[in-house]
């Protein structure tokens, strides 16, 4: 049977993927008929742009310090100390990640023509680098990530729906995401220090040790941003905001379905990595169990946008995005995917402690994707071949991670 503390984190996790999905999908059909195709492109482009830097900041602690969170959540001690250490390297990262913002954006007349737009989306890496979602997940005590992000997603859809009037509005929108994900972050650091009495306590030997052990998990977290970022990404550096619009919305539907799975597999995760060890019958039951429901939601919500997806396009972006039609229902494959991607990686292998074999198996097909993928745009300038390439990388994933627990 599922735990009264699972079930509380499926929950909170579900009550704020709901809010995180429900609230933007408030405004996207709002911006989507206010702002051009083309500004609306280059907003979201920008988000995409901006994952890298995420990617690169939280350097994998979501997974390996929410184990480490886990593990000692009895410690104020160890817990005060593993908050210093994820803090310092992020700081560290955070300033390198503006730095490089700063070299591409002024280096490069595609970037620097629309400077504004990546200076004032830099607010939401910011805002990431604040939020210790892997505290919270570690203590799993997500109630507080739910009531941070549902109040941070409240103030954007506010501000957004009271001062963006036209297209030359444009810019609140990156600024007032910034502003929702600062707070949301000023707040949850606050909450850390006043509920659980979290001090500064720094270490040099557990920074060097909490820097090794996020290595391989980052490497695999950076090949999969690589793989799921890039397109969009891509597609905005070779066919221009337009293209890049009608991938982007679609790709925010699919995205909005994955976010359900994420939260099952999030209020899984510290459960499945505390009893492992303990007992591992008990483990492979409940991995099993936990498998199922991810093949058999991943089947129900591609059906639906199997047959749907031209009534939600609409009803989300109205009739000049008809292209994003067919794009929904293609990359609706890549739910399933995603799914098994994750139960193979995060519930088992990183569960094992094979943060090398998670890494590996992402990262070389990770690096073919993405030179495939521009291959294919600068000569075919076509991102149906992308998508194509994007469901066979993921098979490829599968494989390789099946052939590493056969090999455990």
């Amino acid at each position: 049977m599922l735990t009264r503390r699972i079930l509380e984190n499926f929950f909170s996790l579900f009550t704020l993927q709901v809010f995180n999905y429900i609230l933007p999908f408030l405004t996207l059909p709002y911006l989507a008929r206010v702002l051009s195709v083309e500004r609306f492109g280059l907003i979201f482009f920008a988000m995409a742009f901006m994952q890298y830097f995420n990617v690169l900041v939280d350097y994998g602690f979501t997974i390996t310090t929410t184990k480490d969170v886990s593990i000692n959540r009895n410690s104020k001690e160890e817990l005060s100390r593993i908050f210093t250490s994820v803090y310092i390297i992020k700081t560290v990262l955070l300033i390198l990640s503006f730095i490089v913002l700063l070299i591409v954006v002024f280096s490069s007349e595609k970037f620097r023509h629309d400077y504004p737009v990546y200076l004032l989306s830099f607010g939401i890496v910011i805002g990431q680098f604040l939020f210790p979602v892997w505290f919270f997940q570690g203590i799993e005590q997500m109630k507080y990530i739910t009531l941070i992000n549902v109040l941070s997603k409240v103030i954007f859809t506010a501000l957004v729906f009271i001062f963006v009037k036209s297209d030359s509005d444009f810019l609140f929108v990156p600024a007032f995401n910034s502003l929702g994900y600062i707070l949301g972050g000023i707040l949850s650091i606050y909450i850390i220090f006043k509920k659980f009495n979290i001090k500064f306590d720094f270490d040099i030997n557990h920074l060097k040790k909490t820097f090794k052990e996020g290595f391989f998990i980052f490497f695999s977290i950076s090949s999969s941003s690589l793989i799921y970022t890039s397109p969009s990404f891509l597609i905005g550096l070779f066919l221009g905001n337009q293209q890049v619009a009608y991938y982007i919305s679609a790709e925010k539907v699919i995205n909005a379905i994955k976010s359900i799975l994420g939260v099952i597999n999030q209020s899984f995760y510290p459960h499945l990595s505390l009893i492992y060890k303990e007992n591992f019958s008990l483990y492979l039951k409940k991995w099993q169990f936990l498998l199922k429901i991810i093949l058999l939601s991943s089947t129900f919500f591609i059906l639906i946008l199997m047959f749907f997806s031209k009534e939600i396009t609409f009803i989300l972006y109205g009739k000049n995005f008809f292209e994003t039609v067919s794009i929904i229902k293609l990359l609706s494959l890549t739910i399933f995917t995603y799914g098994i991607i994750n139960m193979l990686g995060l519930q088992r292998l990183v569960i094992m402690g094979r943060n090398k074999e998670v890494a590996f198996s992402q990262f070389f097909p990770g690096i073919a994707f993405i030179l495939l993928s521009v291959f294919v745009l600068y000569f075919f300038k076509s991102y149906f071949a992308v998508i194509y390439l994007l469901i066979f990388t993921d098979i490829l994933i599968i494989l390789i991670r099946i052939f590493y627990i056969k090999r455990e």
